[in-house]
């Protein structure tokens, strides 16, 4: 005879067991985001792309003076344009370069942590989970505060 209150012992135990794992996979998830973002704030930092980027801003601030300046003529608005856009497409590229250097190196980090870690997840399913994202965002501001704060310059003047 099968007695009643031990199958319902069974199924809280096994529902505390998911719950668990569940706990266990999160944790192992945002541990195994921390070097990785680490190393992408910190190459974004060093191959000094915020810096490149404020340069392309600056760069479309100067061409929309000159679209908007009715002392210079058409003809030489042209042939100015056409410089800044050289330009802009110069430094856009340089940044795309420097976000994608620093987004493989993360990504090789993730996977090679991947490889060490004994995960319930496999890999790709790992990015479908929100919290990802999330801590990985948390982490990046701590990171860049700390690292400001330890450095005492901000991450935009490196």
């Amino acid at each position: 005879m099968i007695d009643p209150m031990r199958k319902t012992i069974s199924q809280e135990t096994k529902s505390l067991i998911r719950k668990i794992k569940a706990m266990i996979d999160g944790v192992i998830r945002f541990l195994v985001l921390i070097a990785p973002t680490c190393i992408f704030i910190e190459l974004i930092i060093r191959l000094r792309t915020v810096r490149k980027a404020r340069r392309m801003m600056q760069i479309v601030n100067r061409s929309l003076k000159v679209i908007s300046s009715k002392k210079i003529s058409e003809h030489w608005k042209e042939k100015a344009l056409l410089a800044y856009s050289r330009r802009i497409m110069s430094v856009t590229i340089i940044v795309f370069f420097g976000l994608l250097v620093a987004l493989i190196s993360a990504s090789s980090v993730l996977a090679l942590e991947w490889k060490l870690f004994v995960s319930s997840t496999p890999f790709m399913i790992f990015f479908d989970h929100n919290d990802v994202v999330l801590s990985s965002c948390f982490i990046a501001l701590v990171y860049g505060w700390a690292r400001t704060k330890v450095c005492e310059r901000t991450l935009f003047c490196a």
